[in-house]
């Protein structure tokens, strides 16, 4: 079978604030885990169209070029519009070629995303092992097959359900295969140098943030401490300079962390690699040992400049725990770049202008701002509901059903005690006090137009 993997264009992304234009251009990981589980028993190209800054009207010369049975297509829900536009296009050009959709909000949604019907089949959860019975299944012509993690357009589903079996562990599929794209393009402006890419040691969090998803969308999963490492090796191999680890916890085990990076410094891996973690899960003895392996930066989830907040978002410490981290990561000589929640539920603006303050008393070398959503399925949505400050519908739900809804997407604000305008206000006294991605952006052009 031809398989067309499909990265969506960003063009017409939905972005909830300004916050959201500040990114790096990293590559979608998932596909790539796709392209490699594949490829022994099909031919697949894989197409990032932001990358090559494509627009949907593009796909058909795609189409024609490779002349795909099968086009996966990835999804978040900023881009779901752009998604069901590429279905679209796709079964209007080529009637025949069988549509695959997968990705985060498929997961979350999988009822309302059979709801268009020109989308064949979904897959949720790790996408491996059933994308490639699907295609399996297809190459024989079967048509009438049940797959773990598959479901099938125009079936009656009572229930969708998301298997996370022993056999679906990420070290059971071969490596990410990052030459299935221009691997040379993709950039991160806190890398030392570029290129650089994305990967991931674990996956899911055992952490109960009352904010976040995570612990719903994933279940956790730890890698190999080996095969951690044999990938970084496969990566500078292809000449890649730079890793941006994606998994919130890094950090997790002291000795996990001890062992990968002994294990780098032992092989002579010569990569800058950049990591997630949690303010308390910092250890002194990390440190020395992640700076010799090649460690430059640290990226924590600070999240808020107050104690109060701290409890309420149930994050395990306090300011005073914040301070004492980021002094002993600076101290080594690592890097430390931060995130931060600002109007949190029950923070009056003198809470929040508190939070923009403490973050550039912290002196980081880079900042994110955002302001605080209340995303559907979290302990937060649920309190806000049962608090009156918002209904118990799901805007996601609705937008994945009807797209044309978007400008609902990103209307529940966790705190309705503020204006848009206020908290617009808040980001421009954030973005002038602290070094945010804005920044680094702008630096790294000035270098390369000056070089």
């Amino acid at each position: 079978m031809r398989v067309l993997l499909v990265n969506p264009p960003e063009v017409d992304e939905i972005k909830a604030t300004i916050s959201a234009h500040a990114r790096n251009n990293l590559v979608t990981l998932g596909l790539l885990y796709l392209a490699s589980h594949l490829e022994a028993d099909h031919d697949v190209k894989v197409v990032d169209m932001s990358l090559s800054e494509q627009t949907t009207s593009e796909l058909p010369g795609i189409i024609d070029d490779f002349r795909p049975d099968i086009i996966g297509i990835t999804s978040v829900i900023t881009l779901w519009g752009t998604v069901l536009d590429l279905v679209h296009t796709a079964k209007r050009h080529a009637p025949d070629v069988v549509t695959v959709v997968g990705g985060a909000n498929v997961s979350k949604y999988p009822a309302e995303t059979l709801s268009h019907k020109d989308i064949d089949y979904i897959v949720v959860g790790i996408g491996q092992k059933p994308m490639l019975e699907l295609c399996n299944r297809l190459e024989k012509r079967e048509r009438d097959f049940d797959i773990e993690n598959c479901y099938v357009q125009g079936r009656d589903y009572p229930s969708f359900t998301t298997v996370y079996s022993e056999d679906c562990h990420i070290d059971n599929f071969p490596f990410p295969d990052r030459l299935a794209t221009p691997y040379d393009r993709y950039y991160a402006s806190i890398s030392p140098e570029n290129p650089t890419t994305s990967m991931i040691t674990s996956m899911g969090c055992p952490y109960k943030c009352a904010y976040c998803s995570s612990r719903l969308e994933q279940a956790f999963q730890l890698r190999k401490e080996t095969r951690v490492v044999d990938e970084m090796a496969e990566i500078e191999q292809i000449g890649i300079k730079s890793i941006l680890f994606q998994d919130d916890l890094f950090t997790i085990r002291l000795s996990r962390v001890k062992n990968i990076c002994e294990d780098i410094i032992r092989r002579g891996i010569k990569l800058n690699w950049s990591v997630k973690s949690r303010i308390d899960s910092i250890r002194p003895e990390m440190l020395d040992v992640m700076q010799r392996a090649g460690c430059s930066n640290i990226h924590f989830g600070i999240e808020s400049g107050n104690d109060s907040t701290l409890r309420r978002m149930k994050k395990g410490y306090d300011v005073k725990k914040v301070r004492e981290s980021i002094k002993m990561v600076k101290a080594s000589g690592l890097q430390c770049t931060g995130n931060f929640m600002l109007a949190y539920p029950g923070e009056e603006e003198e809470d929040v202008l508190n939070t923009i303050e403490f973050a550039a008393e912290l002196d980081l070398n880079m900042t994110h701002f955002g302001i605080t959503y209340a995303m559907p399925m979290t302990e937060l949505f649920y309190e806000g509901v049962r608090a009156g400050r918002h209904s118990g519908k799901d805007p996601w739900s609705e937008f994945t059903r009807n797209p044309d809804k978007g400008e609902d997407l990103f209307r529940i604000y966790a705190s309705n005690r503020f204006s848009n305008d206020q908290l617009n206000r808040f980001l421009e006294i954030a973005f002038s006090k602290n070094r945010t991605l804005f920044d680094l952006n702008k630096e790294k052009q000035a270098c390369q137009s000056s070089g």
